[in-house]
Formats: structure tokens, sequence, C-alpha cells
């Protein structure tokens, strides 16, 4: 379905809404509002804490998920929206052994680069998915 933009802003805030009207140019505005209805895919990393990352592909792989890589960075992986659920009740989730995130919130940890040996005070909100990236990366 395709909504119209006085749809999607009855669905949201009106304070949210103006601020985002102050925010975006006009021609820029209406694309954000349809943004958040938008079906987008589910990023995810390797757990490299608790395995190796060729061992849990492959356990991807076994579990018959189709993903595929995000070419700018190492550990980033998606799936189209259609196999979202079958990864988010897959025994590889379960294990824990990836972790589903969102790529703005990894960005900044590779932005960031983190060294091992390196000290790094994370005063992000929780739940600590930046922390722990920052730990499999060190």
């Amino acid at each position: 379905m395709k909504y119209t933009l006085d749809m999607l802003k009855n669905d949201m805030p009106p304070l949210f809404c103006e601020r985002l009207d102050k925010i975006f140019l006009p021609q820029h505005r209406d694309n954000c509002f349809h943004s958040f209805y938008e079906t987008k895919p589910t990023f995810f990393r390797v757990n490299t804490l608790l395995s190796k990352m060729e061992l849990v592909l492959q356990k991807i792989k076994d579990e018959q998920i189709h993903f595929e890589i995000f070419p700018e960075y190492d550990n980033v992986f998606y799936v189209r929206p259609e196999f979202r659920d079958q990864l988010t009740h897959s025994q590889t989730f379960m294990n824990k052994l990836i972790y589903i995130q969102n790529l703005s919130s990894m960005l900044p940890v590779f932005a960031l680069n983190p060294k091992p040996n390196e000290e790094i005070l994370d005063i992000s909100a929780a739940p600590g998915s930046k922390t722990l990236q920052m730990a499999s990366l060190m």
C-alpha cells in the first residue's frame, strides 16, 4: 500500500512532524516520511567473541537463510525482509552467534576503529551493542 503524506503524518506525533518539516528541505521531506513505512533489510554481524566467522556463516547457509554481504565493511551482513523471521528464529541467532543490529548503530564503531589494548569509555545508550562490537574488534 502506498501511503499519502497526510496518512503518514496522521500516524506520527504532531511535534515530531513539525520538527521533520524544519529539518528537511521540502524536496526531501516526503521521502523521509515514506521511509518510516518502507520494509528494510535486517542487518547483522557475527559474534566473533563466541565463534569464528566462517563457521557461523556456514551455519546460516545450512539453515537455508539467504544473506548478503554488505560490501563496505567487514562482518556486516543483511537479509532481505522476507528472511527476517527465519533469521530471528534460527539456531544461529538463538545461540547468540549473530547479533542483529541496525547498520546506523554499527557505523560509529567502524569510524572509531578500535584496536587491541586500547581503553575506550562507551557512554552510548543501552543495550551495549556498540560495546560488544568494539570488544570483538579489539
